[in-house]
């Protein structure tokens, strides 16, 4: 099964579309891990985008489609959504921040301790979606590594 994974989005959704269409003739999941920044997926029905969001969003519109969940699908920690071949797919949203990380609930923006430990409770998951960089990995940025 091939599944199209997207990077930061940022309201790109012409490529974005164009991508997805392309890659999931049949039908079929995306996934993409945030910064969506707008939601404008305009795909056919038989195409689903499995995503969670990143720090640049707008959190509104995320809590209305965390109602809804249809073609446009966050996943918030400790969810796993299941593809049809059996895939299990988590993730977890946002980013770190040392103010946030600590306490038991802070802007959607952010995830803290309390998110990573459902992660942890998590078994079985074949794909994991972040937005944040893993640390220590070797990701550096103006000389200075991040995660």
């Amino acid at each position: 099964m091939e599944i199209p994974v997207l990077g930061d989005i940022h309201g790109k959704w012409h490529r974005a579309n164009a991508i997805i269409s392309h890659e999931l003739v049949n039908g079929g999941v995306a996934l993409s891990v945030g910064d969506l920044s707008n939601y404008h997926f305009e795909a056919p029905r038989n195409q689903r985008l499995v995503f969670v969001h990143g720090n640049h969003e707008a959190f509104g519109h995320i809590e209305e489609l965390r109602k809804t969940r249809d073609q446009l699908y966050p996943l918030f920690a400790g969810e796993v959504y299941t593809l049809p071949d059996g895939t299990r797919i988590a993730g977890l949203p946002g980013v770190y921040s040392p103010y946030f990380f600590d306490r038991e609930e802070g802007p959607l923006k952010y995830f803290s301790q309390r998110y990573v430990d459902k992660m942890l409770d998590l078994k079985g998951i074949d794909v994991l979606l972040i937005h944040e960089a893993p640390a220590n990995v070797g990701f550096v940025k103006q000389g200075k590594g991040l995660g």
